[in-house]
């Protein structure tokens, strides 16, 4: 039987903060704010980064957002912990012996959380928007355990049967054994697994849906490689979560030209150099 736990020692270890912080509940947000803050301010180079990223985010703002309090209120809760993970991750993975490896896998992460985001909001699902967006973030994190398991062999591969006949496995189940093993939670472990398919059995079956349909326009808009789009997958993501060719059409030709403005995509970019 082949042992896959080898792909997880192939990641560092996620650092202590940011599991903290995104195993923190929200049930009650007085509770919730004063322990991510005490999480966070413990380390000034955190505070710094996401005191940054909040003052882009709110670029419009006259006065400068200076304190924690102030960035957790304007941003929220949920997108605190995104940002987090993002800051975390910058420095826990860093380029390695491909430097090209991480630029294309950080940059596909980026703009499938930043795009699931969006696609939460149009298609009427605002409350997911957030946790969209962190399982966009974290949909392929398995190719990272994959890659640093074995970087000349991941490089050569170009999909997932040939992950399979490679590796014994492919990078959604390490994705979900990785993401299980940082202890994170049910909705991100499952997006790792099934994004990508129309047979999902977890219950958490809207947001994957808007991560998959997320993960092909990334795919899409990739410059570095020249990717088609899968158009039949991407008409059955949409219509079941009720968007329709309208919604295609500024999918394909308008939004990401709009993405690529906002300063808080720049910003977040910007923490992979990208």
């Amino acid at each position: 039987m082949l042992d896959k736990s080898k792909f997880i020692t192939a990641l560092p270890v996620m650092p202590d903060i940011a599991a903290k912080v995104l195993s923190i509940p929200e049930d009650d947000a007085t509770i919730s704010f004063k322990e991510l803050e005490n999480l966070i301010k413990v380390d000034p180079g955190l505070t710094t980064k996401i005191l940054k990223v909040a003052n882009s985010a709110m670029y419009a703002r006259q006065k400068e957002i200076t304190t924690l309090q102030t960035a957790f209120t304007m941003l929220g809760f949920k997108t605190i912990k995104s940002l987090v993970f993002l800051i975390s991750a910058s420095s826990m993975l860093k380029d390695g012996a491909d430097k090209g490896f991480y630029k294309r896998f950080w940059k596909h992460s980026i703009l499938s959380a930043f795009t699931a985001q969006n696609i939460a909001e149009r298609a009427g699902f605002a409350r997911k928007a957030d946790e969209s967006f962190l399982a966009g973030l974290l949909h392929d994190i398995g190719e990272t355990a994959l890659f640093n398991a074995d970087p000349d062999l991941y490089l050569s591969l170009s999909s997932e049967e040939e992950e399979t006949d490679a590796f014994g496995t492919d990078h959604k189940e390490v994705g979900e054994m990785v993401l299980n093993e940082w202890d994170f939670p049910s909705i991100l472990v499952d997006t790792a697994r099934e994004h990508g398919s129309l047979n999902i059995t977890s219950p958490h079956k809207t947001i994957i849906l808007i991560v998959s349909a997320a993960d092909l326009i990334a795919k899409y808009y990739s410059d570095e490689l020249e990717t088609d789009l899968d158009d039949t997958m991407f008409d059955a993501f949409l219509m079941r979560i009720n968007l329709t060719e309208k919604d295609k059409d500024f999918y394909l030709n308008d939004f990401h030209d709009k993405l690529i403005e906002e300063p808080m995509f720049k910003e977040c970019s910007s923490l992979f150099g990208l």
